[in-house]
């Protein structure tokens, strides 16, 4: 109830995620410096030295602000800020949820979840889904399994797995969507 009317509760909701890393980064752009290059010795002080930052764009931002953000943040005119080699990419548009293909992803999300509420969320990682915004606006990035505090902090770990009844759950739901979707849009 509270997620399907943020006009009344998106204070509150926002306040909340502001208190978990992992929900404090939905709400904005989030920055982590990932690789650092300098010195070679511990006695001598390198005559250069470089970072680089990864930054998740939030829905609304994009790769020319976030870099004039950082540079007015740092205010350091001899420090040499460059777009990334790999020219980087601006946050995903945001997917309508007022389409026949959301209504449909929804129904099969509650037909395998047990009638779970359905609301947009903010995927952070990238995934391949940003290939496809040139021809579709209606693109979902959701997994179908029931993830515990346990399973979160697994993610991308050595001890990553999921249970016999996620997988079970995810077969379940991808032959229903296929099936749901087949029967809606290939007719």
């Amino acid at each position: 109830m509270v997620l399907t009317n943020l006009w009344l509760f998106g204070g509150l909701v926002q306040r909340t995620m502001t208190r978990t890393p992992q929900t404090n980064a939905l709400l904005r752009t989030t920055t982590a410096i990932t690789m650092i290059e300098g010195g070679i010795k511990t006695n001598i002080l390198p005559p250069n030295a470089s970072a680089r930052v990864n930054y998740r764009l939030a829905p609304g931002d994009n790769l020319e602000t976030v870099i004039e953000h950082t540079r007015r943040a740092i205010a350091e005119p001899k420090l040499k800020i460059s777009r990334p080699s790999a020219g980087g990419r601006n946050a995903s548009p945001v997917s309508p949820t007022d389409s026949p293909a959301f209504t449909l992803l929804a129904g099969v999300i509650r037909q395998i979840f047990r009638d779970v509420p359905v609301t947009p969320f903010l995927v952070t990682g990238a995934t391949d889904a940003r290939h496809y915004s040139s021809i579709c606006q209606n693109i979902y990035r959701f997994s179908p399994l029931l993830a515990t505090r346990d399973d979160m902090g697994r993610v991308h770990g050595i001890a990553e797995c999921i249970s016999i009844q996620n997988l079970e759950n995810m077969l379940q739901f991808f032959i229903r969507l296929i099936q749901v979707w087949g029967d809606r849009f290939l007719v």
